[in-house]
C-alpha cells in the first residue's frame, strides 16, 4: 500500500483484521476536508515515523475555509 495511508500496525507488521481500513478511511477524510495527508512527508521512512507518532496537525478556527466542522473533526480523530 501507500505509506501515507498505513495504518501503524501494518507498519510494525502486526497481525491486522479490518479495523486497519478504518484507520485508511480516516486518513482519506483527513484528506477530504484539508486537502493535505495528516501524516504526510518526503520519504516513506519519515511518514512512518510521523504514523507511529500519530502527532497530527488539525486545523483550528483561524485556519480559514480549511476548518473542520466539530462533528466531522470528531468522526475523524475516532477513525
Amino acid at each position: 500500500g501507500t505509506a501515507d495511508y498505513m495504518a501503524p500496525e501494518v507498519i510494525q507488521g502486526k497481525e491486522v483484521n479490518f479495523l486497519v481500513d478504518f484507520w485508511s478511511l480516516g486518513i482519506i477524510g483527513y484528506e477530504f476536508f484539508t486537502g493535505n495527508l495528516p501524516f504526510n512527508d518526503l520519504s516513506p521512512e519519515k511518514i512512518f515515523e510521523n504514523v507511529l507518532s500519530k502527532e497530527i496537525d488539525w486545523p483550528g478556527e483561524d485556519d480559514g475555509e480549511f476548518q473542520i466542522n466539530a462533528l466531522a473533526l470528531d468522526f475523524l480523530k475516532k477513525l
